[in-house]
């Protein structure tokens, strides 16, 4: 029997992945025993404006004081974090990167202080740098398993899975041996082993797992099931991580990731009961919209009316990306140019750009997506084939959805 995935929740929040990121929840030798970044001494910024500055779109404050104790910024920092992640607006990460540079020039070796930088700067596409600062952890606290966590996401992100799975290994010594093992399947399972690394990943949930760790395997096993055709299984998967979300609002990327699983699957309907709600956030809002079109489209029912009506709704998001000069919206632009506004040809560079800085299976989907679409070939969409194409046999790569795509854009 066929079950529909519903949100319930009044709009997309929390991530698994936070503060002293990605799965900080699982590793608290990265973070202080309140969640938050470590240090002791108070901190007084050499810029008499600067927490003003830097908050003055947070909720008020009781203490107006700007010599702020080191719990207090934390807190703040906390807080435009919590805000950056519930809203995808990059403003808060550089909020909260201002503060933590701030309070690393009097805590230069700060490890949780330092992770926490590294993860606003990967949020905010600043990879090369993050991974330095990834790298200087390691050298100040080779014991510390954040860093190499942090370090194999981002290889993830950037399509070395080698490199991935070698920061996975890593934290065999390091950390749980769930932790561990769901980390190292996930990257055997991007080059050329997905069969026996989603068999291997799936023996873990016999064990009682913490939910944000049960929440972690089941969106790596439910991608893992889309790429090899599986999708009984991997809507069962989905299912299962919406409901470790129960009694809170479910993360934006989980419902982002199943919007796109029904979207590859065409059935808007279901993306349209599982983000009727979310019209706060452009990343869901765009999946909605691109649902009621394709909808609309198949039914004959004024489809362009409905586009119409879409554009104008979202086209404030687009113009303030563009006023404040945001580079971190690639992706959600290249997916309204497409799929919203119906243009792949004006969607192609930003899918590119996009796929040439993160190589997610999404980026990469949605990249061959348009130029398969394309009326006429051209240069950029041969050279941006070539490069998929290239990275695919490099990796070793599987994805029945994106051999399928490679096949019909060749």
């Amino acid at each position: 029997m066929k079950t529909t995935l519903r949100n319930d929740g009044r709009s997309a929040t929390m991530s698994f992945i936070r503060l002293c990121l990605p799965l900080s929840l699982l590793l608290t030798s990265a973070c202080s025993d309140k969640g938050g970044v470590a240090g002791n001494a108070a901190f007084t910024p050499e810029d008499p404006n600067f927490i003003v500055v830097a908050a003055n779109e947070l909720p008020p404050r009781t203490d107006q004081s700007i010599d702020q104790s080191p719990q207090r910024l934390d807190a703040l920092i906390d807080e435009a974090i919590s805000k950056g992640d519930d809203q995808r607006d990059p403003r808060y990460y550089g909020y909260a990167e201002g503060m933590v540079r701030q309070r690393l020039q009097h805590h230069a070796e700060d490890v949780a202080l330092l992770l926490t930088l590294a993860d606003l700067l990967q949020k905010q596409h600043a990879f090369d740098e993050a991974r330095r600062i990834y790298e200087q952890v390691i050298e100040l606290a080779p014991a510390n398993p954040q860093a190499y966590l942090s370090s194999a996401m981002l290889a993830r992100q950037r399509g070395d899975f080698k490199q991935m799975e070698r920061y996975c290994k890593q934290l065999v010594t390091r950390t749980t041996a769930e932790i561990a093992a769901i980390c190292l399947f996930t990257a055997q399972g991007l080059q050329g082993r997905l069969e026996s690394s989603y068999q291997r990943l799936s023996v873990l949930f016999d064990r009682p797992l913490l939910p944000v760790i049960l929440g972690w395997a089941l969106q790596e096993a439910a991608e893992m099931a889309q790429r090899l055709g599986r999708y009984e299984q991997a809507e069962a998967h989905w299912g299962a991580a919406l409901e470790v979300s129960k009694g809170s609002v479910p993360p934006a990327e989980l419902l982002a990731a199943i919007a796109d699983y029904y979207r590859h699957r065409q059935q808007p309907s279901e993306i349209i009961a599982l983000l009727t709600n979310e019209t706060e956030m452009p990343a869901l809002a765009m999946r909605l919209a691109a649902a009621e079109i394709a909808l609309a489209t198949a039914s004959n029912n004024n489809p362009d009316a409905l586009r119409a009506s879409w554009i104008e709704r979202l086209q404030p998001w687009l113009e303030l990306w563009t006023v404040r000069g945001e580079q971190s919206h690639g992706g959600e632009l290249a997916f309204y140019l497409f799929a919203v506004k119906g243009d792949a040809a004006a969607a192609l560079a930003p899918a590119f750009e996009q796929w040439s800085e993160r190589k997610e299976p999404q980026d990469t989907l949605l990249l061959l997506e348009i130029i398969a679409s394309l009326e006429v070939e051209s240069a950029e969409s041969r050279q941006s084939l070539r490069a998929v194409q290239a990275w695919q046999r490099q990796s070793a790569y599987e994805d029945q959805r994106l051999l399928s795509l490679l096949e019909s854009g060749s």
